[in-house]
């Protein structure tokens, strides 16, 4: 980081030398809670201009480990680069900007974070520092946060920007050796050891006419890349390794090659209802492919419409292990795989398929689903503050297929899942601002047919175990 004579000095130019509280008592339109304000700067004194500022709990992790921003607490600096945030519930805060270099590289490893991808978007992007100048946790200055008050002065000092570096190439038919244009772009992020986690970064770029392409915003670190699904009617690509050191990668070719075809037919399980047998011309198949030169989290997805006879066929397939599911949509969720039919089918719905091997009668077994569950949340002792907010989540192994949605619950208490198949469901309760709380009740569903759930929550007893928080309202009072 920064020597403390510079420091001191940007410090000094821009009157950052302590921290400032007032009243918002006054102030009309204050947000209720605390305030943070302050200003971002690099190295050499400049405005960072449109970059976060987080807030992170100053207490509650363990040493070596790295915090995590805390949800709903952050501010983008403006052309001067300050920055505010309001609406800050009670308690000890670091401010930081930045990315976690670690995290993003995969050198520390995190379940909360979207994955370690080795690449970052935006520029200028800077490491993660935390208030004044530090990049350890342990070395920043904790802000004391109380409700109605602004503490002002929260100044930071980011450092200078981190070098990126960018990977061009482009595709080309393997048999033709023409251009393919149009490909979507997969980058996956090799850390550890091997091929791993983070990765298949989809739609991070396309090639043009010509079959080139380009990603940016790579940092230093080892790197596959590829087609993402279909390239071309029929083709496939494998992924191929390349470095990034101190210079962009220039020069790459990858070759499309000819896939095979798994080919088959949708069926409705116990079910003739038009209503059922209309929707499935309706439902859209995602096959999704685990290839060993992808690694450990790498897939190559294709997506096929269904006929109204049921049948389906997806192209372009290499050699490995795919797994049928239902693509994404509102009508995906009326349905669930229950089986798949094939010799070559095996656990979870996937099936192996060897090379120039092309796939025939494949049966994909629905369920429709057309039950609903309707859930209420009781208050005993009082009520929780409208930043308290309360997810239902439902889930039911039946018939085998793992089956899971999640719902808010509406103001009054209220919620509601709709088109779910029979069985006994779990219904799991969870207050986020309100940690760690939560309840799970089990539901028996019949087919086509409506049940009922209720939870009660006694808010005297949240209020006792959950002090730091100051979030739970009690006989419509804050405590």
């Amino acid at each position: 980081m920064l020597s403390r004579s510079c420091a001191a000095a940007i410090l000094f130019l821009l009157c950052l030398g302590s921290t400032e509280r007032k009243s918002l008592a006054q102030e009309p339109g204050a947000s209720p809670g605390g305030e943070i304000s302050g200003r971002v700067v690099d190295s050499d004194g400049h405005a960072v201009v449109g970059q976060k500022v987080f807030l992170f709990a100053a207490e509650g992790w363990l040493p070596g480990s790295h915090p995590y921003p805390e949800y709903g607490m952050s501010s983008t600096t403006d052309n001067t680069g300050a920055y505010k945030v309001s609406g800050i519930r009670p308690g000890r805060y670091l401010a930081g900007i930045g990315i976690d270099v670690a995290v993003v590289t995969g050198a520390y490893w995190t379940p909360y974070d979207g994955g370690h991808t080795g690449r970052v978007e935006g520029d200028p992007v800077f490491a993660r520092t935390f208030y004044p100048d530090v990049s350890d946790p342990f070395d920043a200055k904790a802000i004391d946060v109380r409700s109605g008050l602004q503490t002002s002065g929260v100044n930071i000092i980011a450092g200078r920007p981190l070098k990126t570096y960018s990977v061009s190439g482009r595709i080309i038919d393997a048999e033709s050796r023409k251009p393919m244009g149009d490909c979507e772009i997969n980058i996956g992020h090799i850390y550890g050891t091997g091929k791993s986690g983070g990765m298949s970064e989809s739609g991070v770029s396309r090639t043009v006419s010509d079959g080139s392409f380009k990603v940016v915003g790579l940092l230093p670190g080892r790197f596959m890349i590829g087609a993402a699904g279909e390239c071309g009617r029929d083709k496939y690509t494998r992924m191929i390794d390349f470095d990034v050191s101190e210079t962009d990668v220039t020069g790459l070719e990858i070759e499309a090659l000819r896939g095979t075809s798994l080919k088959g037919r949708v069926v409705i399980k116990d079910e003739s209802s038009p209503e059922a047998v209309q929707k499935l011309a309706m439902i859209r198949l995602t096959s999704t492919m685990t290839t060993p030169d992808r690694g450990n989290n790498g897939y190559d997805q294709r997506e096929t419409g269904v006929r109204k006879d049921g049948s389906f066929i997806i192209r372009g397939l290499a050699p490995g292990r795919a797994v049928i599911s239902l693509a994404a949509s509102p009508l995906a969720q009326e349905f669930s795989i229950v089986k798949i039919d094939h010799p070559n089918a095996k656990e979870q719905g996937s099936i192996d398929i060897g090379p120039d091997e092309a796939i025939a009668g494949l049966q994909v077994v629905l369920r429709y689903n057309s039950s609903v569950v309707q859930g209420r949340v009781e208050f005993d002792g009082g009520k929780l503050s409208p930043d308290v907010m309360i997810m239902a989540d439902i889930s039911c192994g039946c018939d085998g297929d793992r089956f899971g949605l999640q719902t808010p619950v509406d103001p009054n208490g209220s919620f509601v899942f709709k088109s779910l198949p029979p069985g006994t469901h779990t219904v799991h309760l969870t207050l986020f601002g309100i940690y760690p709380i939560s309840d799970r009740k089990s539901v028996v569903v019949e087919s086509k047919a409506e049940a009922h759930v209720e939870f009660v929550l006694d808010v005297r007893n949240l209020m006792k175990n959950n002090e730091r928080y100051g979030s739970v309202v009690q006989n419509g009072k804050p405590r």
